[in-house]
């Protein structure tokens, strides 16, 4: 990929030379330049970076956005949304979590119950199992935000 000026051309080629047989041809780094276009480049360079760090293989588009989407949402991990519910709770206010922690939290009963519980192992349990569904919902919508041909400009 020598002569690339294209910003989008350049990230692309970081995922492309992550291809061990180096078959990532220019109809391909076109679809992928089409496609990633919409998310900030600051933000896009981040996460390919990122991504050229720590995988084996190039990702797909969808793993790109996904992961740019996890990027900017920054949403705790399973277990700590649930120690930022129990915390929360024993403070007496839910208000200040993200988005998908409060739903999970409502989804087994809120503080009272997290508080309360005779039986935190099971209710962690289906705490964690609501929370991966709404964080899973969180992330998907986020995608689709970022590649919405009509979307306005996400910042970086």
């Amino acid at each position: 990929m020598s002569g690339v000026t294209d910003p989008y051309e350049e990230t692309v080629a970081a995922i492309a030379n992550m291809s061990p047989s180096k078959q990532f041809g220019a109809a391909t780094i076109r679809v992928y330049v089409e496609a990633l276009k919409p998310v900030p480049l600051r933000l896009l360079r981040n996460v390919v970076w990122q991504m050229v760090r720590t995988r084996v293989y190039p990702p797909t588009i969808a793993e790109v956005l996904q992961a740019v989407a996890e990027h900017k949402l920054q949403l705790p991990e399973p277990f700590a949304a649930w120690e930022m519910a129990v915390e929360a709770a024993a403070q007496g206010g839910m208000t200040r979590l993200p988005e998908p922690v409060k739903r999970a939290a409502a989804a087994v009963g809120g503080s009272w119950d997290i508080r309360t519980s005779e039986n935190t192992v099971a209710l962690r349990s289906h705490f964690l199992r609501a929370y991966e569904e709404f964080r899973r919902a969180a992330v998907r919508e986020r995608v689709l935000e970022l590649s919405s041909p009509k979307r306005k400009a996400i910042s970086a």
